[in-house]
C-alpha cells in the first residue's frame, strides 16, 4: 500500500504485480481513498489561505491556529507554507488539486476522482466486495451498458427479435417516449448488486442514472469506458486504476482496430444512403409542416436535427466510398499503407462529431415507420422504403462498425501518430487497419490529465518493458513476493531433452513425453481437479488421440466445464488452450485446481501478418524493446496467466508443472512472477512424482487453516515406524521411486502383512466404503502392473491374496 502512497504524492504512475490472494483490492481502495481524504484537508487549507490572502497582518489573523493544525494533518510542515499562497500553486503534493476558474478569477480546489477499471463483470463484483469491506464514505457510482443496465423488456425483447442493437431500440424509444423508466433521476446506489432492483423499484433507468452520477468520488467501470466521450467531457485529473493491467496493451489496441471487406463497406454506404432520403424526406416534412403554421419562424430543434445529421452522414458517405475506393485500387499490392489508404481524405476535416452521427444511421432507419405515420408524408418512396429498412435485408451496426477506419484514422491525427504508426493488412479480401503504437491510446488517456494511473495485476512480468508496450511511463514498479507459505504453491520444470515443444519437435516422441507428464501428475494427486494448458487448438487434437480415458476433458467439447467440476473426487482432467476462455476468468479456487501443467511455452502465431507488422515496427522504433522480445512478452505473459490458475486464495495451495525444458533457463524463469519464482525447482522427468510427498501434505480443514496432516502407512496406522521384514535392493526402490513414493510404503506393508492385521486396522470403515474402494482401485493396480515388475521383489502370490488389504489402504491415504 506504501507504494500506491508514494506514487499518488508524487503524481506518477505506478505498475503493481502480486498474486491473486494477496489483497490487491483492498490495498488499492484504502489508499486511494484515504488520499482523497487528505485532499479534502488540502481543499480546507486552500479555503483558509484563499480568505487570508490579502491579510495585512498573518501573526494577528484567528485562521492562523487552523492552518497549523491541517497543514499537520496533510503532512505538509507549516514552516514550508511561507504563509503564502502562492506556494500552494506551486507545491508538488496540491498543484494539481488547483483549478482555476476564469469567471471568480480565484482558484478552487479539486479533489481528484477515483476510476477503478476492470475486463469483467464478475471482476467489477469483487472490486464492490472490497468496497463493502472497507465501508467507504465516498460517493460511488457504478457504469454498465445499456445491455446489463437496461430494465425495458420490450427493449431487450425488440433488441433479441430483429437483431438490433439495444442502443438503437433505447434511443428510439425514448423519442417516442415510449419508455417508462426515468432517465433525469440519480439513484443512491452503495452496492453494484442493488443497481437492477433499485431501478426497478424507483422506476429509474440503471444506465442513465449512472451516467447522471459522473460526478462521484469513485467510478466502477469496465475498461472500454475510459475511451467513452461523455466520460472524458465530464472527468478530470482522475486517479485511474487498471485492474488486470496485463490485459491493458491487447485492450487498448483493440480499441483501435477495425477489419472488414470491401462489401462491407459497400454495404455501410448503402445504409446511409437509405438514413439520407430518409432524414431529407423528414426533413422536408417538418418544413413544410412549418411554413404551414408558422412561415416566419426559424428552423425549429427537428428541423436542426435532422439537417446536422444529413451533413454529417454525407460527409462519412464521402469519405468511406473515397476510402472504398483506394482498397479497390490497391488490393492487388500486397502491402498497404496508411497514407494510401486515406489519400484523397483530408484527415484534418475529420470529427468526433462526424463518427458519432454513425449511431444516427441505424437510429433513423429504425425509426422510419414511427416517423412516416407522424409526418402524415404521402411520399411512396418514404412508405416503401420504411418496410424494406426494417426488414432483413438492412444489417444494423455496420455503419457503425465501418465507421470504426475514420475513428481510427481521425485518433491517429489528434496524437499526432505518424503514418507508420498505423498498420494496414489486405487478407483474403479482408482489409485490417490497426495501431501499432500505444502513443495513441496513451495520448487519449493524457487529454484528461489524469493525476496517476496505477496498473496492477497477479501476472504483469516481465515488467522491463511496460512503458513501450503500453505508451505510459511507471516510476514505481514492483512485483511483490509471496503471501503464502512456502509449501503452498511447488513450482516443477521439467529437464527433459525430448520435451521442447518447438514446431519441428512435435512428433510421436515429443508427445508421448506430454502424456507421461500429464500420467503422472494424475497418478500423484490425490483430490482436485488438474488444468492442462497447450498452445493451440491443434495440439488438443494431438493430444485426444493419445489421451484416453474417464474424467478427461478438453476445452470446445460440449459442457466440459461443468462435467470436469462436477467429477472433482475423481481428479479429472481438463485440457485447455493458453490465451483462451478458460486461462482467465474462471476462479479455479481450491478443488477446482490442484495441479496445472503448462505444455510448451505458449507463443503467438509466428505467420500471423498483424505480429509480423508489430515486430518489424518495434525493431526499428522500439527503443529498447525489439520485436523478439516483445513476442517472448506475449508467451510469457500467457504463461504467468496459466500460473495463476492454482492460487486464488490465502489458503489455496497447488502445484505448477512447466512442461518443456527451455523452462529451465534462467532468462526464462526470470520471467516468471517473483511470488511463483522462488519455488521454482528441476526435476528430470522420471522423478516428477517426487512433488507429490510435498504437496499432498497439505489440506484444508473446516476452518480453512492450512495444516499438514501425515501420508506415510507408518503414521497412518501406528504412528510409530514400520521395519520391513524383507530387505529391497537400492535399485528397486529407486525404480519404484520414479513412478510414485507411495508405492514403496505400500510394498514394504505387504512383506509384513503377517504381523500387522490391517483389518483390524480398517475396521472402523463401513462395508459401502470398501465396495466403492473396488471401484477406485483399478487406477493404482493397473499402474503397478504396468509398471513395476514385482516378481523381482515380493512373492507375487502375497500380493494376490492381499491386494483387497492394498486398495483399502491406499483409499485411506486419501482420506
Amino acid at each position: 500500500m506504501d507504494k500506491i502512497l508514494i506514487s499518488l504524492h508524487k503524481n506518477t504512475n505506478a505498475a503493481l504485480e502480486a498474486q491473486t490472494g494477496f489483497g490487491k483490492s483492498v490495498c488499492l481502495f484504502a489508499a486511494t481513498s484515504s488520499f482523497q481524504i487528505q485532499f479534502n484537508l488540502a481543499k480546507e487549507l486552500l479555503a483558509v489561505l484563499i480568505t487570508i490572502q490579502q491579510s495585512p497582518n498573518f501573526k494577528n489573523d484567528p485562521h492562523k491556529n487552523h492552518i497549523k493544525l491541517i497543514s499537520q494533518q496533510i503532512q505538509i510542515p507549516v514552516n514550508d507554507l511561507n504563509l503564502s499562497f502562492e506556494f500552494i500553486k506551486t507545491n508538488q503534493k496540491l498543484k494539481k488539486c488547483l483549478q482555476y476558474d476564469k469567471v471568480t478569477k480565484i482558484y478552487e480546489a479539486l479533489c481528484p476522482q477515483i476510476i477503478f477499471l476492470s475486463r469483467t463483470h464478475t471482476q467489477l463484483q469483487q472490486a464492490n466486495a472490497c468496497i463493502k469491506l472497507l465501508k467507504l464514505e465516498q460517493h460511488i457510482s457504478y457504469l454498465g451498458s445499456r445491455s446489463n443496465f437496461c430494465l425495458n423488456e420490450q427493449a431487450k425483447h425488440l433488441s433479441v427479435k430483429d437483431k438490433i442493437p439495444i442502443a438503437t431500440v433505447c434511443k428510439s424509444l425514448l423519442k417516442n417516449r415510449k419508455c417508462t423508466f426515468s432517465v433525469q433521476t440519480k439513484l443512491e446506489i452503495t452496492d453494484l448488486e442493488d443497481i437492477l432492483s433499485s431501478g426497478t423499484a424507483n422506476k429509474v433507468c440503471p444506465y442513465f442514472a449512472s451516467r447522471q452520477s459522473l460526478d462521484s468520488q469513485i467510478i466502477i467501470a469496465p475498461y472500454n469506458y475510459i475511451f467513452d466521450q461523455e466520460l472524458l467531457k465530464v472527468i478530470q485529473n482522475p486517479i485511474i486504476i487498471f485492474d488486470e493491467g496485463h490485459n491493458f496493451e491487447s485492450f487498448v489496441k483493440t480499441q483501435f482496430q477495425a477489419a472488414f471487406t470491401s462489401d462491407n463497406i459497400g454495404g455501410a454506404l448503402k445504409n446511409i444512403a437509405l438514413a439520407l432520403e430518409v432524414c431529407r424526406e423528414l426533413e422536408l416534412n417538418q418544413t413544410s409542416l412549418q411554413q404551414q403554421l408558422q412561415p416566419t419562424k426559424p428552423l425549429n430543434e427537428s428541423q436542426k436535427y435532422y439537417q446536422n445529421h444529413y451533413q454529417n452522414l454525407k460527409k462519412l458517405g464521402d469519405i468511406l466510398l473515397t476510402i472504398k475506393l483506394n482498397i479497390e485500387a490497391l488490393s492487388n499490392l500486397e502491402t498497404l499503407y496508411f497514407e494510401n489508404i486515406y489519400d484523397k481524405v483530408n484527415l484534418k476535416s475529420l470529427t468526433m462529431d462526424l463518427i458519432e452521427s454513425a449511431n444516427y444511421a441505424d437510429f433513423v432507419i429504425y425509426n422510419l415507420r414511427h416517423d412516416y405515420r407522424k409526418s402524415n408524408s404521402k411520399s411512396q418512396y418514404l412508405y416503401l422504403q420504411g418496410d424494406r429498412a426494417v426488414g432483413k435485408n438492412y444489417q444494423f451496426g455496420l455503419v457503425i462498425q465501418v465507421a470504426k477506419i475514420v475513428e481510427i484514422a481521425y485518433n491517429a491525427t489528434v496524437s499526432g501518430a505518424k503514418s507508420e504508426d498505423i498498420g494496414v493488412v489486405f487478407q483474403k479480401d479482408k482489409f485490417h487497419i490497426f495501431c501499432l503504437n500505444s502513443c495513441i491510446p496513451a495520448y487519449l488517456i493524457q487529454q484528461i490529465n489524469p493525476f496517476s494511473v496505477i496498473l496492477t495485476s497477479a501476472t504483469l512480468s516481465p515488467m522491463r518493458d511496460l512503458e513501450m508496450e503500453t505508451g505510459l511511463n511507471y516510476t514505481i514498479k514492483e512485483s511483490f513476493q509471496s503471501v503464502m507459505k512456502k509449501h503452498q504453491v511447488i513450482c516443477k520444470n521439467i529437464d527433459d531433452s525430448g520435451l521442447i515443444g518447438t514446431f519441428q519437435n512435435r512428433n510421436n516422441y515429443y508427445f508421448s513425453k506430454v502424456i507421461q507428464v500429464i500420467k503422472v501428475s494424475q497418478f500423484n494427486t490425490l483430490h482436485g481437479g488438474i488444468l492442462v494448458f497447450v498452445q493451440s487448438y491443434q495440439i488438443i487434437k494431438e493430444i485426444k488421440k493419445l489421451l484416453n480415458g474417464q474424467y478427461i476433458y478438453f476445452e470446445g467439447d460440449h459442457d466440459a466445464l461443468n462435467s470436469y467440476s462436477n467429477n472433482l473426487s475423481q481428479r479429472p482432467i481438463l485440457v485447455a488452450v493458453a490465451r483462451g476462455t478458460l486461462s482467465e476468468g474462471i476462479d479455479f479456487a481450491d478443488e477446482l485446481c490442484r495441479t496445472v501443467i503448462i505444455v510448451s511455452i505458449p507463443f503467438p502465431d509466428i505467420k500471423d501478418q498483424i505480429l509480423i507488422q508489430q515486430r518489424d515496427w518495434l525493431d526499428k522504433y522500439g527503443k529498447g524493446l525489439t520485436g523478439s522480445i516483445y513476442y517472448e512478452n506475449l508467451a510469457f505473459r500467457a504463461v504467468n496467466q496459466c500460473i495463476g490458475r492454482v492460487i486464488r486464495n490465502k489458503n489455496d495451495f497447488g502445484t505448477v508443472i512447466l512442461a518443456d525444458q527451455r523452462y529451465c533457463e534462467q532468462r526464462n524463469i526470470n520471467k516468471l512472477p517473483k511470488w511463483i519464482v522462488q519455488n521454482v525447482q528441476t526435476y528430470k522427468i522420471n522423478n516428477l512424482g517426487e512433488y507429490n510427498n510435498k504437496k499432498q501434505n497439505i489440506v484444508k480443514t473446516e476452518d480453512s487453516d492450512v495444516i499438514d496432516v501425515p501420508v506415510t502407512i507408518s503414521q497412518v496406522f501406528t504412528q510409530k515406524e514400520i521395519k520391513t521384514q524383507k530387505q529391497i535392493s537400492l535399485n528397486n526402490i529407486n525404480m519404484l521411486k520414479q513412478n510414485n513414493n507411495l508405492s514403496i510404503q505400500f510394498l514394504q506393508v505387504i512383506t509384513k502383512l503377517k504381523k500387522i492385521n490391517i483389518y483390524e486396522q480398517l475396521k472402523k470403515i463401513s462395508k459401502e466404503a470398501k465396495l466403492s474402494i473396488v471401484q477406485a482401485s483399478i487406477s493404482l493396480t493397473s499402474f503397478i502392473n504396468e509398471n513395476i515388475n514385482i516378481l523381482d521383489i515380493l512373492d507375487f502370490e502375497v500380493i494376490l491374496a492381499n491386494i483387497d488389504e492394498l486398495l483399502l489402504l491406499e483409499v485411506l491415504t486419501r482420506l
